[in-house]
């Protein structure tokens, strides 16, 4: 596992200032990456069938995507992290 956020200690460091420091976290296991969001603000999983919200929860990455934290992608603001997941 590895976190995502402004903390000093975060495997992906932000500094934008509306990624909380401890923003996310990434695990992945048997095959399978998930994305757990732990912020107040959310993040923004973007993909060929759309997007989706997350805040405090956790959700599979599958395929490939953007993910977008503490801003919706609409507001050009958000730091942007791309994501490819090959399967067996």
């Amino acid at each position: 596992a590895f976190s995502i956020g402004r903390a000093d200690d975060a495997g992906i460091r932000v500094s934008n200032r509306r990624v909380s420091r401890a923003h996310a976290t990434f695990v992945l296991r048997n095959g399978r990456a998930t994305l757990t969001d732990t912020s107040t603000i959310g993040t923004w999983i973007v993909t060929t069938p759309g997007e989706v919200r997350v805040r405090r929860e956790a959700v599979y990455l599958v395929g490939r995507g953007q993910i977008f934290l503490g801003a919706h992608p609409s507001e050009n603001v958000a730091t942007v992290v791309h994501y490819e997941i090959s399967g067996n």
